[in-house]
């Protein structure tokens, strides 16, 4: 597995937090597709463990330090995720997920579109409650593509 140079959060790579403790590099990895949570330090797996729950705790020691790095999803329905590494019980960083969405009216203006397509076809050829299925198939499709485009940051939480 390659370790990211800096924090990354994708469906592909997972979640990663870059911590540096002097001239150490921590770096903290979870996936969301299989569970699994990963400890590197300087590049050396220090700890991987699967875990399904909303917060996990893993507890390791590094040059005579008691390491703790913990990560928490706090609004698992939103997908907040948050990771901070103490160090001999005294916090040293936490990041935060941070999501941007502008709206747009470009992407209103394809809704409605649609929306009023659907409509006009729906009377002028007497369509069928069943014609809604294709409908809803296509207006979940672009919708989709649409939250797609939301902006993810990984900021630093003090």
């Amino acid at each position: 597995m390659t370790i990211p140079n800096k924090n990354t959060i994708s469906l592909t790579r997972g979640f990663w937090c870059i911590f540096k403790d002097g001239v150490d590099t921590i770096a903290a990895g979870a996936s969301a597709v299989n569970g699994k949570e990963y400890v590197y330090i300087n590049g050396d797996l220090i700890l991987e463990q699967r875990s399904y729950s909303t917060t996990s705790r893993h507890s390791f020691e590094f040059k005579n330090n008691r390491y703790e790095v913990e990560f928490c999803v706090p609004e698992v329905l939103k997908g907040k995720i948050e990771c901070s590494l103490s160090k001999n019980s005294k916090l040293i960083q936490k990041y935060k997920t941070l999501y941007k969405y502008k709206f747009s009216f470009y992407e209103f203006s394809i809704y409605f579109a649609l929306v009023f397509i659907y409509g006009f076809a729906t009377i002028y050829y007497h369509l069928s409650a069943w014609s809604l299925i294709p409908f809803v198939a296509v207006m979940s499709i672009v919708s989709i593509v649409f939250a797609m485009r939301h902006i993810v940051f990984i900021e630093e939480d003090l």
